[in-house]
């Protein structure tokens, strides 16, 4: 059985996460969502600082605890609905049509140009790109823990609760953080036996490919 933590919060600045698989020189893109490894960065610097952290790490890096990403979600009031990532279709007809819905990308239609300024004095100022997701978007993510009601899953729950503790008032993510950027307030943690996206899982084997 596993439990699992989750977390709501609110990108309060700016987030930029760079996308390094399609990033190049003079560009920067931005992921669209919160990797899991990005919330697992942030949990081991906090926990760093603590004095156990050499007795915690292993269980912190093992298959034990698994971050999964953060994906955008709604806030309506106190109810949160979860939006999966939607596939599109290679052939799929991306014009506009009366009664359809149009395609959108609700995330990132933010980018800055800078100009590079090299320190040592040469005349290098190229210009570069930087794409970011703008502020006040609503993501939802899971923290899986693995319990299976053994000895070594009970001496777990204490550092699941330590990790809970972590999402109490604001995180910073993501890069630049030293320049108003990924700071993000907490809206929501607590601990849930299931994830939503559960109803999409398939339930038997799948005989065709998707791509």
């Amino acid at each position: 059985m596993t439990k699992y933590i989750q977390y709501v919060v609110r990108n309060k600045e700016p987030l930029r996460i760079a996308d390094d698989s399609t990033s190049q020189s003079g560009q920067t893109v931005t992921l669209r969502y919160i990797p899991g490894t990005t919330i697992r960065g942030y949990v081991v610097n906090q926990l760093a600082q603590e004095k156990d952290f050499e007795q915690i790490k292993a269980k912190l890096f093992s298959d034990d605890i698994k971050y999964l990403n953060a994906y955008l979600c709604i806030k309506r009031g106190t109810q949160i609905r979860a939006l999966m990532p939607s596939p599109k279709g290679f052939y799929e007809d991306k014009t506009e049509a009366i009664g359809k819905k149009e395609l959108q990308n609700v995330v990132i239609t933010g980018s800055d140009m800078k100009i590079k300024i090299d320190k040592k004095g040469t005349a290098d100022q190229s210009v570069f790109r930087n794409e970011y997701i703008e502020k006040d978007h609503y993501f939802i993510g899971y923290i899986a823990i693995k319990n299976d009601g053994s000895e070594e899953s009970k001496k777990m729950q204490e550092l699941v609760i330590r990790i809970k503790d972590l999402f109490s008032e604001e995180l910073i993510l993501g890069n630049a953080r030293s320049s108003g950027f990924g700071k993000c307030q907490v809206i929501s943690c607590k601990l849930v036996n299931e994830i939503p996206y559960e109803e999409y899982i398939p339930y038997r084997d799948q005989s065709n490919e998707c791509y």
